[in-house]
């Protein structure tokens, strides 16, 4: 049958200009739509949790190393017997203001005693000595030239006095005890009299040299002047007597 007879029996042939008509497959795209965007939000959420988890485990490093160091500064504050003994956290080292008050307060005492024995040396001179009339750093200057036998027994009574003075009340001075001080020796006790002649006796060469055993405490981990390790005791105070002072 040909074209033209198929016209006459009217049946349509397509045109070569149409488009052929082809199905879209809608539920195909529906599906595949679902499952991308069931990929993406699967995707999303790991990489969240990953993050999530990444995050606090590097928030828990951090924090238990911040932890840790800061533990390990308080210990090293709070042991007064490191080295000996297992830290106690009943005793905290006693600050260096604190020491330094307590020191002025038991220097009252013996500095007012030399003073007074000085004096009587001067009283008693069988050759009275003619000072100038200068100042009083120029008359010092002149008696000890001149008299340098007595300028020395002046000087072995202020020694003297400073080594007596802890040797009688031991390990709580009036000082210490002002300033809520305590001297313990390594097994965590106040130290035997004869521990604290030792530290008395060191402390003389240690201020003597500028007080440089003094300032030695400013650099010391446990705030210990250079006597203090010599005789091996430590200067505390009870960890609940007050908020935690600095150096």
């Amino acid at each position: 049958m040909t074209r033209d007879q198929d016209d006459a029996s009217g049946h349509a042939w397509p045109s070569l200009d149409d488009e052929p008509v082809v199905a879209k497959p809608v539920a195909l795209d529906k599906t595949l739509g679902r499952a991308s965007s069931t990929a993406t939000n699967a995707s999303e959420k790991v990489v969240g949790r990953a993050s999530s988890t990444a995050t606090n485990a590097s928030e828990k490093v951090v924090g238990r190393a911040s932890s840790t160091a800061t533990n390990a500064s308080e210990k090293a504050r709070m042991a007064p017997f490191r080295g000996e003994q297992v830290a106690s956290a009943q005793y905290l080292a006693a600050p260096v203001w604190r020491r330094f008050f307590a020191a002025l307060i038991d220097l009252v005492v013996p500095l007012t005693a030399w003073a007074l024995a000085t004096w009587a040396l001067i009283a008693t001179d069988p050759e009275p000595l003619e000072l100038p009339p200068w100042n009083l750093f120029d008359q010092v200057v002149d008696y000890l030239h001149d008299r340098p036998g007595r300028a020395f027994l002046s000087l072995t009574i202020f020694v003297a006095l400073q080594v007596a003075w802890p040797l009688v009340f031991g390990a709580r001075t009036p000082g210490k005890r002002a300033l809520d001080v305590l001297m313990l020796g390594g097994d965590g006790r106040p130290p035997s009299r004869l521990r604290v002649l030792g530290w008395a006796l060191w402390r003389v060469p240690s201020l003597a040299l500028a007080g440089l055993g003094a300032w030695w405490a400013l650099l010391d981990p446990e705030r210990r002047t250079l006597h203090d390790r010599l005789a091996r005791v430590w200067l505390v105070r009870l960890s609940n007597s007050g908020p935690n002072d600095e150096r």
